[in-house]
């Protein structure tokens, strides 16, 4: 560290890609103040850097005969560099040195929020209690002594909410809003496997006559990707033997990116009752356990899932794809299968206003074309960006036909209002991570990282503008709002209007 721990700017908590973006748009922009970023995780960039997703979830926006990626700002600064496909250890190294290149920002890596201090008038923060971690048998464990860090601006930037529930927020959790209970979607153990058959996988198709996979080549990296296989989950003997034999597992379709030579990360195995917002230091406060559902913490699932993965049964069953006959799993430097060093989680919590949620399902499903249309068009005088996927949960659970997964093709991207980043019970923290205001099925669609950086440029933009102004982001009147949005669209290079002119990323 380059100075005391105290009189930060903006302290952001999260080294996800969105927290990357918050504190590097901060930096940029409050070159003379001090800016901290706090990483709880093992690794670097979130589900998409240690967690070993290591391909951009994107999809083009048809209008017309043309066609955009909506998504602008940093997320397209880093598609330019790594590609569709890429390197986990890589991205995780580029996030790492570009934050460091910022003699403004400190970081504190590894290290977690234990308790948050209230601001003498109530309304907000003046500080963060942090401790630093270890990681002992695969369990997070405190390190050393906890300090307090003071800050004036904070970002919630984490998968796990953990700031903005130590802040009091009203969280949501999982799918609450319209499911009866609080089950978050299912989580992935990534891991790497070799000796794949790539001409099998370009032209095999199953028996019912279609072809198996869709695959690609990353024009910018030449990395190959491939995703598919339903028919196989659904009739191969292997994979129906191990989804029947290990119940709080299950393999999926595959979504597959090389990263290195002949070396594919895999999304394959589903890891059911999972609560995201806790590690082994928190076991006792998950989700009560009821004779269908017993919550694990997060490293309880991973350590539990690389165990799963060591298996013969899951080797054979993997093997059950075309092209997968031959292959292997990469060793790690005991012998053991290669695995990301954090799950892959694609839901925890979820601020909920006094009013609801900033984004609900309606929104994302009937957004429109442009301002003047859709249920989207009044977020269009605070929007930060355009969000845009399909509408896809990868289920709750299991065996149960009703919870399955959805995969649903909204028509039109969403206006993300400033509004999904701020609470009114925090007024100087904005919510750019998994906790921000967007309902449990919108969040089908905002949860990927393309939208995360969204939310990121959002956050850091508006944490600069309310530190330069001293005026909390609850309470910008259209003055601040004006100033964001100038900032993001000239210097941020976010993408504002549904215009198909903007492009596509290359």
């Amino acid at each position: 560290m380059s100075n005391t721990f105290g009189n930060y700017a903006i302290i952001v908590y999260g080294g996800t890609f969105s927290g990357v973006a918050a504190a590097e748009n901060a930096a940029k922009l409050l070159p003379d103040e001090s800016i901290l970023l706090i990483n709880p995780s093992p690794g670097w960039g979130g589900v998409s850097g240690v967690g070993g997703q290591n391909a951009w979830d994107t999809r083009n926006w048809q209008h017309g005969d043309r066609s955009m990626t909506p998504q602008g700002g940093s997320f397209r600064q880093w598609y330019r560099t790594s590609g569709q496909a890429y390197d986990p250890e890589a991205i995780q190294d580029q996030l790492r040195e570009s934050v460091a290149g910022h003699e403004n920002v400190d970081v504190l890596d590894f290290w977690d929020a234990v308790d948050v201090v209230a601001s003498d008038d109530g309304r907000g923060l003046s500080g963060v209690q942090v401790t630093p971690l270890k990681r002992v048998e695969g369990e997070t464990k405190p390190s050393g002594q906890q300090v307090i860090v003071e800050g004036r601006q904070f970002v919630d930037a984490s998968e796990s909410g953990r700031l903005a529930r130590l802040a009091g927020v009203p969280l949501s959790v999982g799918r609450t809003d319209w499911a009866n209970d609080s089950r978050q979607m299912a989580a992935t153990l990534m891991f790497q496997m070799t000796d794949v058959d790539w001409r099998t996988i370009s032209q095999a198709r199953s028996p019912n006559g279609q072809q198996t996979y869709g695959q690609a080549t990353a024009p910018s990296s030449d990395r190959r990707l491939f995703w598919g296989g339903h028919w196989y989950v659904k009739n191969a003997a292997a994979i129906q033997e191990f989804n029947d034999s290990f119940p709080r597992f299950r393999i999926k379709a595959l979504n597959a990116a090389e990263s290195g030579d002949g070396e594919f990360w895999f999304n394959a195995l589903l890891i059911y009752d999972v609560d995201g917002r806790y590690d082994a230091r928190e076991r006792g406060k998950i989700l009560p356990a009821t004779p269908d559902h017993s919550p694990w913490d997060i490293d309880r699932a991973r350590n539990r899932a690389n165990e799963i993965v060591a298996t013969d049964d899951f080797e054979t069953a993997m093997r059950a794809f075309p092209g997968l006959e031959r292959a292997s799993f990469v060793p790690d430097d005991r012998g053991e299968p290669t695995t990301a060093d954090a799950l892959y989680l694609r839901e925890t919590v979820h601020a909920r206003g006094d009013d609801g949620f900033a984004i609900t399902r309606d929104d994302v499903v009937d957004a429109g074309t442009g301002p003047n249309d859709g249920a989207d068009a009044d977020y269009y005088d605070t929007r930060i960006g355009l969000a845009y996927y399909w509408l896809n949960n990868n289920g709750y659970v299991s065996s149960t036909p009703s919870d399955a997964a959805e995969f649903y093709a909204t028509e039109n991207p969403v206006y993300v209002p400033f509004e999904a980043l701020t609470t009114s019970h925090c007024d100087n923290l904005l919510v750019s991570g998994y906790a921000a205001s967007v309902s449990s099925e919108a969040w089908f669609e905002m949860r990927l990282t393309p939208n995360l950086c969204v939310l990121g440029d959002g956050a850091g933009v508006g944490a600069a503008v309310a530190s330069e102004h001293g005026v909390d982001p609850i309470d910008f009147g259209d003055e601040e709002i004006e100033e964001l949005q100038t900032i993001l669209a000239d210097e941020v290079g976010a993408i504002l209007e549904k215009d198909p002119d903007a492009g596509t990323v290359v």
